[in-house]
């Protein structure tokens, strides 16, 4: 026979009834609430809307700080320059000397004859429009050989001449499975001073 416990029954019984009190509670309308849970609400709507306002204004101040350390860096850096200005670009360019037209024609055909390059028509012009530093003589060729060996003459040329720079490159396969291609290519090549 089971003994039966009254304090355990009475105590599960209690326990329910005050879940039942407080989910009526509950669903009282507020309007029917007492003064003192109004008082509460209020209280806590206005923490809530404080601690909001307040982490919002945290987040635009370090927004704001974060701004003007950059303005700040930014400043001191324009100020830095504004005190030891950067050298003249002219002066930084490796100018060739008038003569390097001759040199570079000669070596198109030897690079182009070393590398199986064979060469076309050349057309040279001078660029009006420079700057009075210097000239720029401008080069459109036409080549045609294996894209590897090409590549390779003109990383020679390059690499022989800083002042000669590649402005456009173009380059079309002789058939669709061959690996001869037909280059255009236009350089400018940067003198000293005018002629």
């Amino acid at each position: 026979m089971k003994a039966f416990s009254s304090t355990g029954a009475l105590g599960r019984l209690g326990s329910r009834g005050l879940t039942r009190d407080f989910r009526a509670r509950l669903e009282v309308p507020p309007s029917l609430w007492p003064m003192a849970w109004h008082a509460t609400a209020v209280v806590a709507l206005l923490i809530a809307l404080s601690i909001a306002g307040y982490l919002v204004h945290r987040s635009h101040r370090m927004q704001y700080l974060q701004a003007m350390d950059t303005l700040k860096s930014a400043q001191q850096d324009l100020e830095r320059l504004r005190q030891s200005p950067p050298a003249d670009p002219i002066s930084s360019i490796r100018l060739a000397e008038a003569s390097t037209v001759d040199d570079i024609l000669r070596d198109f055909g030897e690079f182009g004859k070393a590398n199986a390059v064979t060469m076309g028509a050349v057309t040279i012009e001078r660029d009006v429009e420079a700057a009075p530093e210097f000239n720029q003589i401008r080069i459109t060729a036409k080549a045609s050989g294996e894209y590897i060996r090409l590549k390779s003459w003109l990383t020679e040329l390059l690499a022989r001449y800083p002042s000669l720079v590649l402005s456009t490159l173009s380059l079309r396969r002789t058939a669709p499975d061959s690996s001869q291609v037909e280059a255009t290519l236009s350089l400018s090549l940067y003198l000293k001073g005018r002629r």
